[in-house]
């Protein structure tokens, strides 16, 4: 009997060991990956807007003049967007994590993707603010460009063409934001993967106006050498006529569908790669259940096993003596995990990075600190904790009437 009464209190200090070990693992997942204030402060940390310029500049294809990435215009277009709308492009980003984690920890129902980023990223409304601040000199130039590539311009006319570009951009752009933007859900519906494509029809006819005014003033500050010696009706005569001739060949509209912004594979890219993670949402949810399950189970353990050893010794001196080597044991050991952690995240995260953004590569190399900051606090508090349950196993002094703790 003395053996067993001997083993049981250094068994159960072994199972106390071991659970707090998997509790303090467990205390820290949940104080960082499946805690949303977690992420939504690594959000902040995190450069978006270094991030967006790497990515904007990225091969993605060949374009018109053989060269990887988005056209200079739209690059530095979207850059200065993102600069302007960071904050507001962070709030979204927050909702949408918001949002995936209320399902992830069972406040919602269904994992819809589309629907959550239809509500927070590809909001109308953030879009519209998107249009509202985008410099569309780039569009306009494009659409322009468009129009007259199969007008037959005569080419004493051609170098004045050229010289109103800038006149004609200037006049068309406001008329496009607004078409646009009033096209905005069909187009966040494609991009969310909820329609299989979009069309905008963009009115131009104030194209054609704009352009006969920037025209008609290039071509009589300084005319032609034909037009010189004309009279002035003579002259404005023969420039309303050439200058139908060229208007007849532009389109009154200008379309701008999914095939002209977006590659369909991408597309097709997207739309799978939503289906693929809502299936990984699915099974993480039933991962993360099983975990709070185990979780609250093993907090269950630690106190009956604390209660067991309370049982057993039933002495103030042996009790805390016993729970404090414990805990001392444990904080101790938990807090030299730490370090290994944080000298082989210094040493070998460098290298598994080597190649990415430099804005990334300062945000992960800093995450390590903080997903283990909830393993330091808590080793530190049992390490203290077990430091005054020996201290006080040393001083406490008992009463003659208190040799041992009440039976229960």
């Amino acid at each position: 009997m003395k053996f067993l009464k001997g083993l049981t209190p250094s068994l159960l200090g072994l199972l106390l060991f071991l659970s707090l070990s998997i509790f303090g693992l467990g205390f820290t997942i949940n104080g960082t990956i499946l805690n949303p204030e977690f992420i939504r402060t690594e959000v902040e940390e995190l450069d978006i807007l270094a991030l967006v310029q790497e990515f904007v500049n990225q091969p993605t294809g060949e374009t018109q003049n053989g060269a990887g990435g988005l056209p200079k215009e739209l690059d530095t277009a979207v850059t200065d967007t993102v600069t302007q709308l960071e904050p507001l492009l962070r709030e979204q980003i927050t909702a949408a994590i918001d949002l995936t984690y209320d399902y992830l920890l069972g406040k919602r129902a269904s994992p819809d993707l589309a629907v959550i980023l239809r509500s927070t990223i590809l909001q109308k409304d953030f879009f519209i603010d998107i249009i509202d601040n985008l410099d569309v000199t780039f569009l306009a130039r494009e659409i322009l460009s468009e129009q007259l590539s199969s007008v037959q311009i005569p080419v004493q006319f051609q170098g004045y063409v050229d010289a109103s570009y800038d006149n004609v951009v200037s006049d068309v752009k406001p008329i496009i934001k607004p078409q646009i933007e009033a096209a905005a859900d069909s187009v966040l519906d494609y991009l969310a993967g909820v329609s299989d494509g979009f069309s905008i029809i963009i009115d131009v006819e104030q194209l054609t106006t704009s352009l006969r005014t920037a025209l008609h003033d290039a071509v009589f500050a300084s005319p032609p050498p034909e037009f010189a010696l004309m009279t002035p009706e003579l002259r404005e005569s023969l420039f309303n006529q050439i200058f139908q001739d060229i208007a007849g060949e532009i389109q009154p509209t200008f379309e701008i569908d999914a095939a002209s912004l977006f590659d369909t594979t991408d597309r097709v890219s997207i739309a799978g790669e939503l289906a693929q993670a809502e299936k990984g949402l699915v099974q993480a949810r039933q991962y993360i259940e099983n975990f709070q399950f185990g979780y609250k189970l093993i907090a269950v353990l630690i106190l009956l096993l604390m209660a067991g050893i309370i049982l057993i010794h039933r002495q103030v001196r042996s009790v805390t003596r016993n729970l404090g080597a414990i805990f001392l044991g444990y904080g101790a050991f938990g807090y030299a995990v730490v370090l290994v952690g944080r000298y082989f995240a210094n040493t070998q995260l460098p290298l598994a990075l080597a190649g990415m953004p430099p804005s990334f590569q300062v945000w992960v190399l800093q995450l390590p600190g903080r997903l283990l900051l909830p393993m330091v606090v808590f080793s530190l508090t049992l390490l203290v904790g077990g430091v005054v349950l020996l201290v006080v196993s040393f001083v406490y002094r008992r009463s003659p009437d208190r040799a041992s703790l009440p039976a229960i």
